[in-house]
């Protein structure tokens, strides 16, 4: 729910751009098109991180998994799509560059 398809792809867009961006500003010992692939593979699995935590939630009716951050989910509804994030990342190193 109040997730759209619009929002979905604007925020691939404008995280791919922001990353690239960075990407050129920082030396990141990369070649630009695997720094864009990498931003635009982090955007997609963020979101997927976020959609698969709120299943979970939906599917055990939990309404936060936790109380230190009351009318937000919790913490790991705060950190999800970095959770999912940190692991293609790894991955995308550990395989790729």
């Amino acid at each position: 729910p109040k997730k759209t398809i619009e929002g979905s792809i604007g925020g691939c867009i404008i995280g791919t751009l922001l990353a690239s961006i960075l990407g050129f500003m920082v030396d990141l010992n990369m070649s630009p098109i695997q720094f864009i692939s990498l931003a635009f593979i982090l955007t997609i699995t963020s979101q997927f991180g976020d959609l698969t935590f709120s299943s979970l939630k939906r599917r055990y009716q939990i309404k936060d998994y936790g109380t230190i951050l009351p009318g937000h989910g919790g913490v790991i509804d705060r950190t999800d799509s970095f959770i999912m994030n940190v692991i293609v990342y790894v991955v995308f190193f550990t395989l790729l560059v």
